[in-house]
């Protein structure tokens, strides 16, 4: 497992620490998944846009709009599209 951030992760014993500051408008991001192999990090700067895409559908479907919500799936995570790790 593996967890990365845009904000600095820090180690005290066996926990990951992270401290920082946000202004109105700023976001921090963590992902916690699976190590890729050959130690390759994330494409962070796409996680925003890939948990909107993952929002979108999931109100999609639970409105009943399963027929639009299984579009914007494949069109997300369609061929040439790499899912998060």
């Amino acid at each position: 497992m593996s967890l990365h951030s845009t904000v600095g992760l820090g180690q005290q014993t066996d926990d990951v620490t992270a401290e920082f500051r946000l202004k109105a408008g700023q976001t921090a991001m963590f992902l916690f998944g699976r190590a890729r192999g050959g130690g390759q990090k994330p494409e962070m700067e796409l996680l925003d846009q890939r948990f909107r895409n993952t929002a979108q559908f999931w109100k999609a479907y639970f409105q009943g709009d399963i027929q639009g919500a299984l579009a914007r799936g494949c069109s997300t995570f369609g061929p040439g599209a790499e899912a998060a790790d």
